[in-house]
């Protein structure tokens, strides 16, 4: 007898609840965008980053950008630019000497202000989208 009068409540309850579904569900939305905006925020605070400018002409121009998984303390900053004065660059170096993860960051600070992301990078960067 419990048990129905559970579920018999439970019922009343989605009921009424199925009423406002439109509503929560828009809130719900809401929240979901707050949350990403406020995750966005929190990771570029963390990795002192900024919007870069972008363009799709393919010009890209870093300032002191720094991969984003290395540790920020051993982390050396790399600046460079392409698109304006030349359109090719050749990296050469020792193994080790830095030319993969110059590579890498590149990449990566590109696919990441393509998804709308901030760039480990100093202010007035600039990025192309391919």
């Amino acid at each position: 007898k419990e048990k129905k009068e559970i579920e018999r409540i439970l019922a009343e309850l989605s009921s009424e609840a199925a009423a406002y579904r439109e509503a929560i569900d828009l809130d719900y939305r809401m929240l979901v965008q707050l949350d990403v905006i406020f995750a966005k925020a929190k990771l570029a605070y963390r990795m002192r980053a900024w919007a870069p400018i972008m363009n799709d002409q393919g010009r890209v121009e870093l300032r002191n950008a720094r991969h984003p998984l290395i540790d920020s303390k051993t982390v050396v900053p790399i600046s460079l630019r392409l698109g304006t004065d030349f359109d090719t660059m050749i990296i050469t170096g020792p193994n080790t000497g830095g030319k993969t993860v110059t590579l890498k960051t590149v990449g990566l600070l590109t696919l990441m202000a393509e998804c709308g992301l901030h760039v480990p990078a100093g202010d007035g960067s600039v990025l192309s989208t391919f």
